[in-house]
């Protein structure tokens, strides 16, 4: 490997080691693979100053008193000040510390209100008024909140206004922190002389190792170009976006000669002559230029209209080159594609960058990065480079038009008024931006410019496009986003029209004449939520290749003929809430490559037609919670998103033919238990998310899957096996296994062998089982290190490694000192992700007699750190709890696990339901408690992670008021994402309004609970109940009105109950019922009404002549297990019929058990029972011979594979005439058990 290669192994290296110190060497349900090579090459390709990253993070993780902490990265252009604090910012451990996150690009016009509305935008909030009113919104958005604000770029100098922005900024809790970004020195020891990092150029060496990592393609090439190479590297005075950038040119030319006309321009002269510190452009960047082709110079060029600084989307600036005829249409090539490949140039040598601050795991490693931004010096080059063809015109720069931009083709125009403008200059335009435009009406001015092919209005707010829009003849983009008119009657006047954009426009209707627009390529009408109808004519625009018709949640169909779009490659309906169904052309799309419908919640089905879409390579179904089953798919999808999908069962067996697959998510597909068996097929599947799914076992194929690296299994409560060998898994690089089965689980086979396995994540797993010694090793090395500190007087604080990240503290009710318990300082202890703290033992003999500390007060100064994900407080005497729990959501954001038990003197429990994170609750032995109110909802929209609940012990506990009102009369209801709700002995519970909506329910001792009632569907997420188990209680008649209202419910398991007897009739109300389990009951007397179910056992059960009548009504059953508590007598021959009636009633079945009969002394036609692949028969001590007539023919049970027979003391014969040549065949798999 290259020493760059090793140079940054080492940084990733060091990185952990810093996330080890601060707590949290851990990732929250995402990777950082190579999915998103865009962006992860300006982090791989960018190398610093030794010590510079971890100053930086290890700086943002340390807990601080001060109200508010400034740390700053300066030094001159292009070394990398903005990528190093996009990292710090995407950090993980750096997104775990702090409540909110927010980046500002700043920039040399210094605005502190600007500032400020910048960061109230991106905390969503009305950023209207002065800077008092500002600051007042800013204080109670971040009050008792711990914030990381970024201020990219300052240039302002004057130490009054930079003591101005802080006390701005000084509005949240302690810990807070600014990061800043500087080229001056003097700016960054104004804001903190302490906390300045000054930013290194790097050394020949380093700047060596960059380029030729990029440069050489090969060895031969290295070997030929290198000493040139090496002349010019020196020559980049150790800047890397120098170095990047020629590297890129450089990459793509191999003669001698090109390399020695870079090696030799009299550009690098320049350089001689000035200090590169405050050189504008570096001549690197002039030459990486002069070597681009004609139309990338105008495609850069341009991109200097856009304010410096400011975020380009990808889409729109590709659409304007178009249209600015940068790239030519051409039949033999798509423009779009070609526009992607000036933006890869562009970003290949660094003059574009990517953007966002999200962080690949927030992204899902799914979509490409569509939002770029110039570095400043490359920003510099482009205006230079400009001149006169470009105007930037601003009331506040007080800029004067000269006659030297009468030719001017392109102008910006910022608070100002258009007419102002010279007629000459408005001759020759092509592009026209008006920003911040406050007038009603653009002046009848602009429309007189006949040459305009760009006009972007989305700075206005335009009350109503003018009728003389319709004079520009040559307009090709029109941006009129936000607009206010209802009604677009001169669109169809713009023949030449190509882009067209009205995202957040009040529009209620397109032209009905929307179709001549023939030239039309892109249309976004994002947003546009009074939009009720397409018109039928925008099915004629053969050219659209683009439509964006996200958020239209009025829209409730699409036109019948929309497959008419041929052209059409991307289509994005997200949030097109209305929509209940897709037309059957849409199969038509034949080049259709992105399909966004996620957040289309009342599209309950996909037409067969889907299966024609070829080229798709992006589907997005993602919420769609009604739809219930998919299509066949189709073989070139590379993504495939069917997150909450609720309603979805199954997986079209096409899905294991989707060579191209790269990235599947699964989550939260409540009613998902298998997968197919050929799922290993997927040899290119990268990212895999099953997590809070139903699944019950992987199939062993999974272990095939050799290019996964990232793979969520947590939350699957019902998974119980990992088959295969893992080892197969050499590129994954995260396991997440949290909380799956019951807690006792096999740790995958092969798991020492994942030699690239980084990340292992394993909470909530109680016991596990393995194969191999080597598995075991690993799994505990990597998934956690623990550690113990009992308040005993035999340890000490100090004694506690910084690097443990699960901790136990006990002994509370020993504690003399609050001092010692001060010294453990928790909240600096970033890298604990789990804590138990206990309050037993309190010591006897002479330890009574000395005075011991509350254990409030103790708990008190017991705060754990923001980082901290699993949090167990334990057999604690306390009355109330400490303040960090009363506001328990401010300081512990990332608390995903909480149990509260035996806290037996506790009357009360804190709010819980504001914690973001939360996944797991745990609420047992509080015999105080009596009643839950709506305070523990904390707040409007309670618990929305929230997957799990166990309430145990709590035999006092009478009331849990699950409704909060929100506002007026608004009402809404705790727990809408439930999965799993178990309730143990709790007699007196009753829920009011109503029992919580989860996919399980299971209840043991606690009568009161369905007496609650049962919530109705009154929103689409909430969970369908699917499973219950009644264990152990009485069931009263309110009881059982409220289980028949679970009409989603498939799955019943009733044991020791008393009163099941008493469901008469309304018994056929569970439609969906698949699987009946009852033991040790009385069985329903309507059992025949419930004709969905397909497995039916009835276990210790007293059984009489009228329950097995009622089986025989069940025709769709498939397994059928009778095994009576007592004998069952069958005594007269209409008793011992039923069993002869049972094949041709029950010709479905597969699976027979029945035991414990007496009276029985004769066997049914069970040969009819083509289908029968087990069957058991037990304890009939009336059969003393079966004949073969049992067959039913020549042909009997030619399914059956396992036969057991038991307990039949007076069988003397079982002839077999037929059953011999029948089995004939099946004597491979058949069992015989006697």
């Amino acid at each position: 490997r290259s020493i760059l290669a090793h140079k940054m192994k080492k940084m990733r290296e060091r990185l952990g080691r810093i996330q080890a110190d601060a707590g949290l060497a851990r990732s929250h349900g995402g990777t950082s693979s190579n999915l998103h090579d865009q962006d992860d090459d300006i982090s791989r390709r960018e190398t610093w100053s030794d010590f510079g990253e971890y100053i930086v993070v290890s700086t943002l993780l340390r807990h601080t008193e001060k109200e508010l902490s400034v740390i700053s990265i300066h030094g001159f252009g292009g070394l990398g000040k903005t990528t190093l604090a996009r990292l710090a910012f995407n950090a993980e451990p750096v997104i775990g510390a702090f409540d909110c996150r927010v980046w500002i690009h700043v920039s040399m016009k210094y605005d502190l209100i600007k500032i400020g509305k910048s960061i109230l935008s991106k905390l969503e909030a009305n950023c209207s008024g002065d800077l008092d009113h500002l600051k007042t919104q800013l204080k109670g958005l971040l009050k008792d909140k711990t914030f990381l604000i970024v201020l990219d770029d300052i240039w302002e100098e004057d130490p009054h206004e930079l003591v101005k922005l802080m006390d701005f900024l000084n509005v949240g809790a302690k810990g807070s922190m600014v990061l800043v970004t500087t080229r001056y020195e003097k700016i960054a020891i104004n804001m903190d002389p302490v906390l300045c990092h000054r930013l290194e150029s790097l050394s020949d060496g380093e700047c060596w190792d960059l380029f030729k990592e990029m440069a050489f393609v090969s060895e031969a090439k290295e070997a030929r170009l290198q000493h040139i190479g090496r002349d010019i590297v020196k020559k980049c005075k150790g800047v890397p976006l120098a170095v990047r950038s020629l590297a890129f040119v450089l990459k793509l030319k191999e003669g001698v000669d090109e390399w020695e006309d870079i090696r030799d321009s009299h550009l690098w002269e320049l350089e001689e002559k000035q200090d590169i510190s405050f050189d504008s452009v570096l001549p690197s960047l002039k030459l990486s230029f002069q070597h681009m082709s004609a139309t990338l110079k105008l495609c850069f060029v341009y991109c200097s209209v856009f304010p410096k600084g400011s975020y380009i989307d990808k889409d729109l600036l590709i659409q304007q080159w178009i249209a600015l005829g940068f790239i030519r249409l051409n039949e033999s090539f798509h423009p779009e594609r070609r526009g992607e490949e000036y933006v890869k140039q562009l970003l290949g040598m660094s003059f574009l960058q990517i953007s966002t601050t999200q962080t690949p795991i927030t992204r899902k490693c799914i979509e490409a990065p569509n939002v770029f931004r110039l570095h400043d010096l490359v920003y510099d080059l482009a205006r230079s480079l400009a001149m006169v063809d470009l105007l930037f015109l601003d009331t506040e720069s007080n800029l004067k038009v000269s006659s030297t931009h009468s030719d001017c083709r392109y102008a910006v125009l910022t608070n100002c008024n258009p007419t102002t403008l010279p007629n000459n200059m408005m001759r020759k335009l092509r592009a026209l931006h008006v920003n911040e435009w406050k007038q009603e009406k653009i002046p009848n001015k602009i429309f007189a410019t006949k040459f305009l092919r760009v006009l972007n209005l989305s700075g206005c707010s335009l009350l109503v496009l003018p009728s003389c829009i319709k004079q520009l003849k040559l307009l090709r983009y029109l941006d009129a986003s936000g607009m206010q008119d209802k009604t677009l009657n001169h669109l169809s006047s713009l023949q030449n029209l190509q882009a067209l954009k009205l995202s957040g426009s009040l529009i209620g209707a397109l032209p009905h004449d929307m179709g001549s627009l023939e030239k039309l390529r892109y249309l976004n009408l994002s947003g546009c939520s009074n939009l009720l109808v397409l018109p039928e004519s925008l099915c004629s625009l053969g050219n659209l290749q683009y439509l964006d018709m996200s958020n239209c949640s009025a829209i409730k169909e699409l036109p019948p003929h929309f497959g008419n779009l041929f052209s059409l490659s991307t289509l994005d309906l997200s949030s097109c809430c209305d929509l209940t169904k897709l037309p059957e052309s849409l199969g038509s799309l034949q080049k259709l490559r992105v399909l966004d419908l996620s957040n289309c919640w009342k599209l309950d089905a996909l037409s067969d037609s889907f299966a024609k879409l070829d080229h798709l390579k992006g589907l997005n179904l993602s919420c769609c919670y009604e739809l219930k089953e998919l299509p066949e798919l189709f073989g070139n999808l590379e993504t495939l998103d069917l997150s909450d999908c609720h309603k979805l069962q199954k997986l079209p067996e096409s899905i294991s033919g989707l060579q191209n697959l790269k990235v599947l998510i699964l989550s939260d597909c409540w009613e998902l238990t298998v997968l197919p068996e050929s799922f290993g097929n997927l040899k290119q599947l990268q990212y895999l998310d099953l997590s809070s799914s139903q699944i019950s076992a992987l199939p062993e194929s999974v272990s095939e899957l050799v290019n996964l690296e990232y793979m969520n299994i947590s939350w699957c409560t019902d998974l119980h096996e990992l088959p295969g060998n893992y080892g197969n898994l050499v590129k994954l690089e995260e396991l997440n296994m949290s909380y799956i089965g019951d807690g006792n689980v096999n740790i995958p086979k092969g798991i020492a062998e994942m030699s690239n396995l980084k990340i292992l994540l394993a909470d909530g797993l109680i016991n596990w089982s393995w194969e191999n010694e080597e598995d075991i090793v690993f799994f505990n090395a990597l998934s956690s290190s623990r550690s113990s500190f009992f308040f005993t007087g035999e340890n000490k604080p100090s004694d506690l490694s910084i690097k443990d990240n699960t901790l136990q503290v006990g002994d509370l009710g020993r504690v003399q000192n609050l001092a010692e318990v001060e010294e453990l300082q928790l909240w600096k202890r970033r890298q604990l992700h789990s804590l138990m703290v206990s309050g037993h033992g309190y010591g006897t003999g002479t330890e009574l007699a000395q005075e011991l500390v509350p254990q409030e007060a103790v708990l008190e100064k017991l705060q754990p750190p923001r980082t901290l994900e699993r949090f167990e407080l334990l057999g604690c005497t306390i009355s109330t709890f400490p303040s960090w729990m009363t506001d328990i959501a401010s300081f512990l954001p990332n608390l995903a696990h909480l149990e509260l038990r035996h806290l037996e003197t506790c009357g009360c429990l804190p709010p819980l339901g504001q914690l973001p994170k939360l996944h797991m609750l745990v609420i047992s032995d509080m015999p105080h408690i009596k009643e839950v109110n709506q305070e523990f909802s904390g707040g409007a929209r309670p618990f929305q992670k929230l997957r799990n609940i166990v309430i145990k012990n709590m035999p006092n506990l009478e009331k849990w008021h699950t409704d909060a009102t929100v506002s007026g009369n608004d009402v809404e209801f705790m727990f809408p994402v439930l999965h799993h709700l178990k309730i143990h002995k709790c007699p007196k519970l009753r829920f009011q309004p109503f029992l919580p909506r989860s996919v399980s329910l299971e209840i043991y001792r606690s009568n009161q609970v369905l007496s609650s009632g049962v919530q109705s569907n009154g929103h689409l997420y909430y969970m369908p109940t699917i499973r219950v188990l009644i264990d152990s209680c009485t069931l009263s008649s309110d009881g059982l009105i409220g289980l028949q209202s679970l009409t989603s419910l498939k799955f019943l398991g009733v044991r020791h109950c008393i009163g099941l007897d008493n469901w008469r009739d309304s018994i056929d109300m569970l439609t969906s019922l698949k699987s009946l389990d009852i033991a040790m009951s009385n069985v329903p007397e309507c059992l025949g009404g419930v004709t969905s179910l397909e497995c039916l056992k009835i276990r210790n059960c007293p059984v009489n002549y009228n329950t097995l009548e009622q089986v025989l009504h069940l025709t769709a059953l498939v397994d059928l297990s009778i095994c009576c508590s007592q004998p069952t007598k069958l005594v007269n021959e209409q008793e011992v019929n039923w069993l002869t009636n049972m094949p041709s009633c029950l010709e479905n079945l597969v699976n027979l058990e029945l035991d414990n009969f007496i009276g029985c002394d004769r066997l049914p036609f069970l040969g009819c029972l083509e289908k029968l692949r087990s069957l058991t028969l037990r304890q009939m001590p009336d059969l003393k011979t079966v004949h073969q007539d049992i067959s039913g023919g020549s042909n009997c049970l030619p399914m059956l594979q396992t036969l057991k027979i038991g307990s039949m003391p007076n069988l003397e014969r079982w002839t077999t005439a037929h059953a011999t040549a029948a089995h004939a065949t099946h004597s491979a798999q058949s069992a015989l058990s006697v």
